[in-house]
């Protein structure tokens, strides 16, 4: 699965971008297309759908974004085009907020997000996000690579607890992989 991608924007088509890597394969992603130029720098994370019948890549500027989106697609009826056009307009605090405030009309503002999925959402996502204090910033990223690492919300809460909170992104998920690694030895 692609997790992550770094290259050089090749074109901009619609709401996508195709990204030319160091290796010379290119990449179609679907990303929010703002201010995106030709020939720029380009990296992003990336969420890797694969269907009967087609596969997508969705871009995302962070982590923490990344994940919003993976949780999201955890609610019945919410697709990855939902999904996505959910962080397209929200950021991962304020679906958070809204989740956390019952606040589903947020969510119902959003084109293809009716009522009915909307409160969905936030009564679905209400205890998933609970198990968890996500946190902001470098947090929210620690989370989201702990939870693709395929680690429970419980463990990642107490791993969190353990780790140094001044250290960088890298060196808090090295952190936290070690001292889950010895708690399962146990």
């Amino acid at each position: 699965m692609i997790g992550f991608i770094k290259g050089t924007i090749r074109a901009v088509v619609g709401n996508d971008v195709i990204i030319e890597t160091p290796s010379g394969i290119g990449y179609r992603i679907a990303y929010p297309v703002v201010g995106l130029k030709e020939d720029a720098e380009f990296e992003c994370f990336v969420s890797h759908i694969v269907r009967e019948r087609e596969q997508t890549l969705y871009g995302f500027k962070t982590i923490g974004e990344l994940a919003t989106f993976e949780t999201l697609l955890t609610v019945s009826g919410v697709g990855p085009k939902s999904a996505f056009s959910i962080i397209k307009h929200l950021t991962p605090e304020q679906v958070r907020s809204a989740v956390d405030n019952g606040e589903g009309a947020v969510f119902a503002t959003i084109p293809g997000i009716g009522k009915r999925v909307a409160s969905k959402i936030v009564i679905e996502l209400k205890d998933t996000l609970e198990k968890v204090e996500l946190g902001t910033g470098a947090d929210t990223e620690v989370v989201g690579a702990l939870k693709n690492l395929g680690y429970a919300y419980e463990d990642i809460r107490a791993a969190l607890a353990e780790i140094d909170p001044e250290k960088a992104v890298e060196q808090k998920v090295s952190q936290a992989l070690k001292w889950l690694a010895s708690r399962s030895k146990k």
